[in-house]
C-alpha cells in the first residue's frame, strides 16, 4: 500500500511537470487558470457578458480546452454541456480560424445530439465569421442518418475545411453548400438521400473538392443504401479526377471499422489525383490510373489467389503506407514489403496465416517505418538491435502465441510515443514493467493502451484456482500501469482494459486492498466505449460498476472503473446440439448444368448467401435470404434432421418457378418470415424498384397453397414482421428498417395502414406472450434503446403511436424473439451472444448463451418451434465451419436460477438484489485524465 502511494504521489508530480513544461509562456498558465478558477464567474449573470480578453488568447489557449475534454460519462452530462456552450459563445470572435467539437459534443446526450449539433452550428456561424476549419465529432463510433440543415454552414464564406459525423446534411444541402462556399475543399460527412437522386451537375457541383470522404444514409431500405453508396463512390471515381480521397482513408482506422474496399469494373478516363486507395484485388492496371497514391489499402477477404490480380497491386510508385486485411500467406505480405518498403513509413496487417514473421525482416525492409501495426501476426523471438525510425507500434498476437516474440524486445524501440497492447504473455509483461521501472526502455512514450481478454478456459477452473490465477494476473497488469505512470516521464495518455472471470469478489477487493465503502456502484447497462482508444478496437458492451479513487482537491491522474456482466449459469443453461454444419452453403438446382452455368456467368455467387430471417414448423424450416448479388432466390427450406451425413441443400420454397427478381407477381426479396397457429407461413416481401412490398401466404398444411394476399401501396425494403392473432382477426405488424412508423395489415378486413412513431425509428421488433394487454416491443434503429407500443394502439387504423422507453440493451438489437413463456431473446450486432429479459419483470438484461468469438457484425439469425425449441444459425466470416445450425430445448425452468445483479446507491447501501456465486466478466479500465 505504501509503495502504491509512493508511485501515485510519484504520477501527480511527473504530470504536474510534464504540464509546467508544456505550458512554458506565461500567457498558457493564465489560459490555464482562467478555466480552472473563474469558469462559474464566467457563466453566472454578473458575469456572462463580461469576457473581455485577448482574441488570440482565446482562440489559441481557451477554446482548445474547452472544446477537446471529453465527458468521462457514457451518457453525457447536458447541464455541463450547456455550460460548456455559453463559454464557447464567449469565446468564440473573427479571429478564430480553427475548431474542433469533438470533446464539446462528448457532454451531449444522444437524443438531443441532432438539435444541440445544429444549434451550436448556428452558434459559430454567428460568432466566427472567418473560420476556416470545422470538425464536428470527428471520433464518434456511432455515425448518424439524423439530419440537420446546412444553412448556418453556409454562412462560413471562408470553410475550406468541414468533417461533421455525428450527423448527416441532405444531398440537396451539401450541393447547395459545396456551391455557395467558394474555398470549401476538404470534406467528411455523412449524406442523407430521401429519395433516389438524379446526380444532376455531379461534376459542377463537387468539382473544388480535393478531399472527399462520406458515408452514405437513405430512406430507401438497407440493401438501396449499399447499391447507392457505390454509385455514389463510381461517379466520384469517374467525374472528378482532382480529388485525393473518395470515401475513406486509407492510412487510418475509423472509429474501430475499417474502411470498405471497393472493386473498379473499369478505370477511369482520366488520370486520377488519388492519394488514397481502399479496393480488393483486381486485374485492373491500377497504378496507371491512379499514379499518385501514397496510402494504399487492400482487403483480401474472399478472395482466391490470382497472380495477375496480385501483381497489379505492386506497381505504385510512392507507397507510403499499406494496410493489409487478412492477407492470406507471409509469402504475399513480403512481396508487398519488397515492392514498398524502402519508403514505407506505415504499416499495419492482419494476417489470415499461421506462419511467423521477423521483426528483423520487417525493419530490414522498411528502413523508414515509423508506425506498426500487427493483428493476428505471431513474430520470432529473436533479439533486435534495429528498429527503423519505430514510433506507433500496435501488436495482437495471434491465438497461438508459443515461441512468439517478447514484448521486452521490441519495446526497447527508443523512439515509441504510442503503444497499443492486445492479449499478451503476463510473464513477459513483467519483464517489460522491470525495464520501465528501471528507466531501460519506452522513455519517449506519450499514449499507452492495453486491452487483454484472458482465455475462456479460465471459466472451466474450480472457484480458488481462478481467483488466484486473476490476483496474480490483475497484479501484473496492475504493476505495469502504476510503474509506467510513475516512471514513464512523457507518459500523458493511459487507457486500460483487463477482463476476466472470477466468483469471489470480496475476495478480490480484500486482496487488492480496495475498501468498499470506496466504491460507488451502479447498475447501467449501455454501450460502453473506452476514451481515447485505439480507433481499431471493437465497442464493448457491458453492465458496469464505477469505482472511484478519492482525491481532495484536484483530479486524480486517471480514473479506474470496473465494469461487471453477468455471465449467469444460463450461459451454459441452453445445451444445443448441433444439427448441420456448412463451409459453403448452395441450393438444390433442377440440373448441374444450370448450377455449372450460373457460376460461369456470376448470376450465382455462393459466398453471398446470408440467412436473414428464419422460421420453423413441423419437420422444416425455412429462411429468407439477403439481397445480395449473385443470390436468385431469397426463400429456401431445410428439413429439421437428415439421414444422410452431408448437411442438406437449400431448397427454393415454394418453388424454383415461384421465384423473380423484377416480376410483381413473383417473391423478390423475402425478409420477415412468421408461421401462424394455423400452421400458415407468412413471408413480407420487399418487392423491387418496379414493384410494391406484398406479402405472401403459404398453407403448409395444404400442400404449401400459395396466395398473394396484399399489395402494399409503398416500394421499400422492409425488415421484420411479427403476427398478432386475435379473437376479432389476425394483424401483422411490420417494421421498414428505419421508417419512424409501424405498417399494420389486417388479415380479415385485407387492408394495410401506416402508425406514425414520432422520432423512433423502428427496426427490430417482437411481440409479447398471449397475456393481455398485449405489447409489441421496439428496437430503435441504430440504438441500443428498447421501447413498447400497445398494440390497441395499432389495431384501429392509421394514426400516431408514442412507444414507451423499457430500457438499454447493451448493444443495438437487430433480431428479437418473445417466446411463449414471456422470455426475449436478443442478438446484439457486434457480439457473439444471445441475451434476454423475462417481460414479466423490470427491464434486467441477462446472458443466454455466449458462442466463441465470432468475425463478424450480424452473426445470428434465430426462432422458437412449436414444442419449445430453440433454433439458431451462427455465422463466422472468418473461421470454418462458416455456418452452424443449433437447437436446445428452452422452457421457463431454464431462467429460474440465474444470479441476479448488485445494485447500491452512492453511499454503498444495498438497494436490492444481491450476487451470489455467479461468473462476472471484470474490465478494468485507466483513462487519462483532463487536466
Amino acid at each position: 500500500m505504501a509503495e502504491d502511494a509512493a508511485n501515485l504521489a510519484l504520477t501527480k508530480r511527473r504530470l504536474g511537470l510534464l504540464e509546467r513544461q508544456e505550458n512554458k509562456k506565461l500567457v498558457e498558465v493564465a489560459a490555464f487558470k482562467i478555466i480552472q478558477l473563474n469558469l462559474s464567474h464566467l457563466l453566472s449573470s454578473e458575469g456572462e457578458n463580461k469576457l473581455n480578453l485577448p482574441a488570440t488568447l482565446s482562440a489559441k489557449h481557451l477554446l482548445p480546452k474547452i472544446s477537446s475534454q471529453r465527458c468521462v460519462k457514457e451518457e453525457g452530462d447536458f447541464e455541463e454541456f450547456k455550460r460548456r456552450v455559453i463559454t464557447l459563445r464567449l469565446l468564440l470572435s473573427s479571429q478564430v480560424k480553427k475548431l474542433k467539437l469533438d470533446g464539446l459534443l462528448s457532454f451531449c446526450p444522444r437524443s438531443s445530439k441532432r438539435d444541440q449539433t445544429e444549434e451550436l452550428v448556428k452558434v459559430i456561424s454567428s460568432h466566427a465569421l472567418n473560420l476556416e476549419s470545422l470538425t464536428v465529432d470527428e471520433n464518434t463510433s456511432s455515425p448518424c442518418a439524423s439530419v440537420i440543415s446546412a444553412s448556418a454552414l453556409m454562412k462560413l464564406a471562408n470553410l475550406r475545411n468541414l468533417t461533421v459525423k455525428s450527423c448527416s446534411i441532405s444531398y440537396d444541402d451539401l450541393v447547395e453548400m459545396c456551391r455557395k462556399l467558394n474555398f470549401l475543399a476538404y470534406l467528411d460527412v455523412n449524406i442523407f438521400f430521401e429519395v433516389n437522386p438524379s446526380f444532376k451537375d455531379f461534376q459542377k457541383s463537387f468539382s473544388k473538392l480535393k478531399q472527399f470522404a462520406f458515408r452514405i444514409f437513405s430512406a430507401l431500405g438497407r440493401c438501396k443504401t449499399e447499391d447507392l453508396t457505390l454509385e455514389f463512390w463510381q461517379k466520384c471515381m469517374a467525374s472528378l479526377p482532382n480529388l485525393t480521397v473518395i470515401e475513406s482513408f486509407a492510412d487510418k482506422k475509423d472509429a474501430g471499422r475499417l474502411p470498405p474496399c471497393r472493386t473498379l469494373e473499369k478505370l477511369p478516363k482520366r488520370t486520377s489525383a488519388l492519394e488514397h486507395l481502399c479496393t480488393r484485388p483486381s486485374a485492373l492496371k491500377l497504378h496507371l490510373a491512379f499514379p499518385r497514391v501514397k496510402h494504399l489499402m487492400v482487403n483480401f477477404q474472399f478472395w482466391t489467389y490470382n497472380e495477375r490480380e496480385l501483381d497489379s497491386l505492386l506497381h505504385f510508385a510512392d507507397i507510403e503506407s499499406l494496410v493489409l486485411i487478412l492477407v492470406p500467406s507471409l509469402e504475399i505480405v513480403e512481396r508487398f514489403l519488397d515492392a514498398y518498403g524502402r519508403n514505407l513509413l506505415c504499416l499495419f496487417f492482419k494476417a489470415h496465416f499461421d506462419d511467423q514473421i521477423r521483426f528483423k525482416t520487417i525493419f530490414e525492409k522498411c528502413p523508414k517505418l515509423e508506425s506498426l501495426g500487427l493483428e493476428d501476426v505471431c513474430v520470432f523471438d529473436e533479439p533486435l538491435n534495429a528498429f527503423s525510425n519505430l514510433k506507433n507500434f500496435e501488436w495482437k498476437p495471434c491465438k497461438s502465441t508459443d515461441n512468439t516474440a517478447r514484448l521486452s524486445n521490441i519495446l526497447q524501440a527508443p523512439d515509441l510515443k504510442k503503444l497499443v497492447l492486445k492479449t499478451f504473455n503476463f510473464e513477459d509483461l513483467a519483464d517489460v514493467t522491470r525495464l520501465v521501472s528501471s528507466g531501460a526502455i519506452l522513455q519517449k512514450l506519450k499514449t499507452l493502451q492495453v486491452d487483454h481478454a484472458s482465455s475462456c478456459s479460465i471459466y472451466f477452473l474450480t472457484s480458488d484456482q481462478g481467483d488466484r490465477a486473476f490476483k496474480a494476473e490483475f497484479q501484473v497488469v496492475s504493476n505495469f500501469i502504476k510503474l509506467s505512470s510513475a516512471h514513464l516521464p512523457e507518459l500523458s495518455d493511459v487507457t486500460a482494459e483487463f477482463s476476466f472471470g472470477s466468483t469471489n469478489w470480496d475476495v478480490i477487493f480484500k486482496e487488492l486492498d480496495i475498501s468498499p465503502e470506496k466504491v460507488d456502484y451502479f447498475d447501467c447497462r449501455a454501450k460502453v466505449k473506452t476514451p481515447h482508444r485505439s480507433a481499431h478496437n471493437e465497442e464493448r458492451s457491458c453492465a458496469r460498476r464505477t469505482l472511484a479513487l478519492e482525491e481532495d482537491g484536484n483530479m486524480t491522474p486517471f480514473f479506474i472503473a470496473i465494469f461487471l456482466f453477468n455471465l449467469s449459469s444460463l450461459a451454459t443453461a441452453a445445451n444445443f446440439t448441433q444439427v448441420y454444419q456448412w463451409n459453403v452453403l448452395n441450393f438444390k438446382w433442377p440440373s448441374e448444368a444450370i448450377r455449372t452455368k450460373t457460376l460461369e456467368d456470376k448470376t450465382f455467387k455462393p459466398a453471398n448467401i446470408d440467412l436473414n430471417f428464419m422460421a420453423v414448423y413441423g419437420t422444416r424450416l425455412f429462411f429468407s435470404l439477403g439481397n445480395s448479388d449473385g443470390i436468385p432466390v431469397s426463400l429456401v427450406s431445410l428439413p429439421t434432421s437428415s439421414k444422410y451425413v452431408a448437411p442438406p441443400k437449400l431448397t427454393p420454397f415454394p418453388s424454383w418457378d415461384m421465384h423473380g427478381k423484377g416480376d410483381c407477381d413473383k417473391i423478390e426479396q423475402a425478409t420477415g418470415l412468421e408461421v401462424d397457429s394455423g400452421g400458415r407461413l407468412w413471408v413480407l416481401d420487399s418487392g423491387s424498384d418496379n414493384c410494391n412490398t406484398k406479402l405472401w401466404l403459404f398453407d403448409l398444411n395444404n400442400n404449401d397453397h400459395t396466395k398473394l394476399i396484399h399489395r402494399f401501396t409503398f416500394q421499400t425494403l422492409t425488415h421484420d414482421m411479427v403476427l398478432d392473432e386475435t379473437a376479432n382477426g389476425t394483424f401483422a405488424y411490420i417494421s421498414q428498417g428505419i421508417e419512424e412508423n409501424v405498417v399494420v395489415f389486417s388479415l380479415e378486413r385485407n387492408e394495410s395502414w401506416i402508425v406514425d412513431t414520432p422520432e423512433i425509428e423502428v427496426y427490430s421488433i417482437s411481440l409479447s406472450s398471449n397475456e393481455e394487454p398485449r405489447q409489441l416491443y421496439v428496437g430503435k434503429w441504430d440504438s441500443n434503446e428498447l421501447y413498447s407500443i400497445p398494440v390497441t394502439a395499432l389495431r384501429n387504423g392509421a394514426g400516431t403511436a408514442h412507444p414507451k422507453p423499457i430500457g438499454r440493451w447493451t448493444g443495438v438489437p437487430y433480431r428479437m424473439l418473445v417466446d411463449n413463456h414471456g422470455i426475449m431473446f436478443a442478438a446484439l450486432a457486434r457480439t457473439s451472444y444471445i441475451n434476454y429479459w423475462k417481460t414479466s419483470q423490470p427491464f434486467a438484461e441477462q446472458r443466454f448463451h455466449e458462442f466463441a468469438e465470432l468475425n463478424t457484425a450480424r452473426l445470428f439469425t434465430f426462432a422458437s418451434d412449436q414444442s419449445g425449441h430453440f433454433w439458431i444459425t451462427v455465422l463466422d466470416w472468418i473461421e470454418k465451419p462458416k455456418y452452424r445450425l443449433l437447437k436446445a430445448a428452452v422452457g421457463e425452468q431454464s431462467f429460474e436460477t440465474s444470479p441476479e445483479l448488485n445494485v447500491a446507491t452512492a453511499s454503498g447501501e444495498a438497494q436490492s438484489r444481491i450476487l451470489k456465486n455467479s461468473s462476472v466478466f471484470f474490465v478494468l479500465l485507466l483513462a487519462s485524465a483532463i487536466f
